[in-house]
């Protein structure tokens, strides 16, 4: 019997090996950012040469202000549109140079975007998780996150 599980354990390796990492994030090569915290993902590109189309995404791990009127739950003013539009900007220099990421939570958000926590890579290779660095720069309202606890880096280590 330990025989089986130890051929077993080798054999689950090796599948990890050639498959990739399951905890890595998704390159997403082209998307279009619609405020601070929500974008369209025309392409993700999945393990296998797989790619999923068409995806609006709304960042897990943080709220970022609004930019326009749109949402119901919000109470809209000058600071709240102007704060918006800072944080649509930063979000847009922030992957301007890194690219972008995502490990999607297995959720939907009550509009049908997937729920996905964002990443980008800085000048050096190092991953940047978005929602961190938003929070750090005054970009979110607050925490929001349905992912699991403990992953502090896209492939389920620490950096």
């Amino acid at each position: 019997l330990t025989a089986r599980v130890e051929g077993w354990s080798v054999i689950a390796f090796l599948l990890l090996i050639i498959a990739g990492n399951p905890y890595a994030p998704c390159k997403v090569s082209h998307y279009l950012i619609h405020d601070g915290d929500t974008l369209k993902a025309y392409e993700v590109q999945l393990p296998f040469g797989v790619s999923l189309r068409d995806q609006s995404v709304r960042a897990d791990g943080y709220d970022a202000w609004e930019i326009d009127r749109t949402r119901k739950t919000i109470i809209y003013d000058k600071d709240e549109l102007e704060k918006g539009i800072e944080a649509y900007k930063a979000l847009c220099d922030l992957l301007r140079d890194g690219g972008l990421w995502i490990d999607e939570t297995g959720k939907r958000d009550p509009y049908g975007r997937l729920n996905a926590r964002l990443w980008t890579k800085d000048r050096s290779g190092k991953w940047i998780d978005v929602a961190e660095w938003m929070k750090e720069h005054g970009h979110a309202r607050h925490a929001v996150s349905d992912s699991p606890p403990g992953r502090t880096h896209p492939s389920g280590g620490v950096d």
